[in-house]
């Protein structure tokens, strides 16, 4: 059994070795409170995976709900072209054209 000691530890080492690695893969988590999702919100924009990086800000907006989160989920909305969604929810204007209709692409400034 002494002899074993050395081989449980590197197998179990190497168990909590590739959890590491699968949860930084893989382990973007938008139900877990103590995520930085702005962070992780940016990150996916930076590497052109916009539908993660809207999944990102909508759990933003969940977790730190104030004017900066839905601020940064109304751009993202915008950068998706899904203006109807990019509306705040808090001043809701029934009156109000749709934003698709004032605003198109061809006169964003970046």
């Amino acid at each position: 059994m002494r002899n074993l000691r050395p081989v449980i530890f590197i197998y179990t080492l190497s168990l909590f070795s590739l959890a590491f690695m699968v949860n930084t893969v893989l382990g973007y988590d938008p139900t877990d409170p103590k995520t930085n999702h702005f962070e992780m919100a940016v990150k996916f924009d930076e590497e052109g995976k916009k539908e993660d990086s809207l999944r990102a800000f909508l759990a933003a907006t969940q977790f730190t709900p104030h004017a900066q989160s839905f601020t940064n989920l109304g751009v993202c909305y915008m950068r998706l072209n899904q203006l109807d969604e990019a509306r705040p929810p808090s001043h809701p204007t029934p009156h109000a054209p749709p934003l698709s209709s004032i605003y198109t692409p061809s006169r964003a400034v970046s």
